[in-house]
């Protein structure tokens, strides 16, 4: 999971979540592939091949998607990488958060 935590422009703190999967395990109740635990998450799961690297990059601005969402980011407080299952190995690199005035 990449989790990225902000603070709106009313101060409120918020957040965005990108799950990733390699079983695929349809959530009925949402009627999109996650899992039950993430209700954040709006665009569900990112399906990755066991056992090879997998590049994620946002296909858009991610501090537009925020906005669209009715949460304009002011700040943001960071970024978290994360995962939970059953057995298996997780490895990051190279992560960056790019930003332009």
């Amino acid at each position: 999971m990449v989790r990225i935590s902000y603070v709106d422009t009313n101060g409120a703190e918020r957040g965005w979540l990108q799950g990733f999967y390699i079983k695929s395990n349809t959530n009925q109740a949402f009627g999109r592939t996650n899992c039950p635990s993430c209700y954040e998450l709006q665009d569900g799961h990112q399906f990755v091949q066991p056992g090879q690297w997998f590049a994620f990059e946002t296909t858009e601005n991610l501090l537009d998607r925020f906005e669209r969402a009715g949460y304009k980011a002011a700040r943001i407080k960071s970024i978290t990488l994360y995962a939970s299952g059953h057995t298996f190995e997780s490895y990051v690199t190279n992560v960056q958060l790019l930003a332009s005035e």
